[in-house]
C-alpha cells in the first residue's frame, strides 16, 4: 500500500475515534458512575443518581450502593408522565446514564437512565426506560418497559410492552401490548391479555380473565372481551 494512502487511513481512523470518544472519557475495569461524560467498561460502582451525574455510560456490571428506590414505598405519586405528550417528551429527553448489562441495587435504585439488559433492586426501583427484564421486591416504576417487568408488590409504568406480573397490582397510564397478571390490574388502552381478580381498561382489543373485568363496552365476570 503507498505511503499516501496509508496516511489518509491514519487520519481518517484517528478522526473517527476522535469523534466517538473525544467527548468522553473510557475507564476499565473499574470505575464510578458519579461522573460526567464516562464510558466505563466492566464493572461501575456509585451511589444514588446526583447531579453530578451526566452522560455516563456503564458497558457491564453497575452497581448502586444506596439508592432512591428505598424511598419508593412513601412518594404520594408516581413520577410518571400523564399523557402521550409528556410520554413522548420524557422518552426523548437526553438520559443521564445508559447502562448495557446489568444494574444491581441491593437496596434500591432510582436513576435518570436506561437499562438495556436486567435490572435486579431490593425495595423500588425507578428508571426511565428498561429495554429487557425488570425485578425485585417492592415497587417497580419506568416510564417504558419492554420485555418483563415483575415484582412482588406494584408494578407501574405508562408503555408496556411484553409482560407485567406482581402479586398486589399492576398499573399503566398509557399502554398495555402484552400481557398484565396481578390480583388488580388497569390500563387505558390493552392490546393483549390481562389475568386477575380484577382487571380494567378503558380501550381494548384483547381478553380479560378474572372475578371482575371492566372495559369501554362492558361489566362481565369472568371473561371479558
Amino acid at each position: 500500500m503507498p505511503k499516501e494512502m496509508k496516511l489518509r487511513l491514519t487520519l481518517c481512523l484517528i478522526v473517527v475515534l476522535t469523534s466517538c470518544f473525544g467527548q468522553s472519557k473510557i475507564r476499565l475495569p473499574l470505575w464510578t458512575f458519579n461522573t460526567k461524560n464516562t464510558n466505563v467498561y466492566g464493572f461501575a460502582i456509585g451511589y444514588t443518581t446526583t447531579e453530578r451525574i451526566e452522560n455516563v455510560k456503564t458497558n457491564g456490571l453497575r452497581l448502586e450502593l444506596v439508592g432512591l428506590g428505598m424511598f419508593l414505598p412513601l412518594i404520594p405519586e408516581a413520577p410518571i408522565a400523564k399523557n402521550d405528550s409528556l410520554h413522548k417528551l420524557s422518552l426523548n429527553g437526553p438520559y443521564t446514564e445508559t447502562i448495557n448489562g446489568i444494574n444491581l441495587s441491593p437496596i434500591g435504585t432510582g436513576c435518570d437512565c436506561k437499562v438495556n439488559g436486567l435490572n435486579i433492586y431490593g425495595a423500588g426501583s425507578i428508571t426511565g426506560q428498561v429495554n429487557g427484564v425488570s425485578t425485585g421486591f417492592f415497587m417497580n416504576i419506568t416510564e417504558r418497559q419492554n420485555g418483563v417487568q415483575g415484582s412482588i408488590f406494584f408494578n407501574i409504568t405508562y408503555e408496556l410492552n411484553g409482560l407485567q406480573a406482581a402479586f398486589v397490582g399492576n398499573r399503566n397510564s398509557g399502554r398495555v401490548r402484552g400481557v398484565q397478571i396481578s390480583s388488580h390490574n388497569e390500563t387505558r388502552e390493552l392490546k393483549g391479555l390481562q389475568i386477575g381478580l380484577y382487571n380494567k381498561t378503558t380501550k381494548i382489543k384483547g381478553l380479560q380473565l378474572g372475578l371482575w373485568n371492566v372495559n369501554e363496552k362492558r361489566k362481565r365476570p369472568i371473561i371479558n372481551f
